[in-house]
């Protein structure tokens, strides 16, 4: 009983408001699926050398900052971060694997959701409806993008079981 949208951009204008358009198409399934909803962007890929990692955080008052400063201290550069919610994603100066491998040593209490060269992944429980809204999808940009609602029927209604 869930719900899957996905787009892929042929044109500048639809690449420009990608967020937007799938937004609306996932609030368009939040019958099929309204206990959590997840989105999948590829976008600005990461410079050669460099990886994207998105994380999750339980805790509301995470402090972004801090991860952003250790990553800096431990592979250089400053890097960019865009946070959404509870997730944030970095641009760090160094492969996915060491940028996981420092995270799960040192930030044990984040969950990876993503790492590579363009992906940017982002789910939470809760309504579609409020899943848009609360990560800004109308300001995402990108070349193609996936999304999913959930209506949980065999596990518990938690941000890792949403896909």
């Amino acid at each position: 009983m869930c719900g899957i949208v996905g787009l892929f951009s042929k044109t500048s204008a639809i690449e420009e408001n990608l967020g937007a358009h799938l937004g609306a198409m996932l609030v368009q399934m939040s019958d099929r699926g309204p206990d959590s909803a997840g989105v999948a962007f590829y976008r600005d890929p990461a410079p050669s050398g460099s990886s994207k990692v998105s994380l999750f955080s339980e805790d509301a008052q995470q402090d972004w900052g801090v991860v952003r400063d250790g990553l800096a201290a431990a592979f250089g550069g400053d890097p960019e971060a865009d946070v959404r919610a509870s997730h944030a994603m970095f641009v760090v100066d160094t492969d996915a694997d060491s940028a996981q491998a420092w995270l799960r040593e040192n930030h044990p209490e984040l969950r990876i959701m993503s790492a590579g060269e363009s992906i940017e992944i982002y789910k939470e429980m809760g309504l579609p409806t409020d899943f848009v809204q609360r990560f800004h999808l109308g300001d995402i940009s990108g070349s193609h993008a996936l999304g999913h609602t959930r209506m949980a029927t065999e596990s518990r209604v938690t941000t890792q079981h949403s896909h």
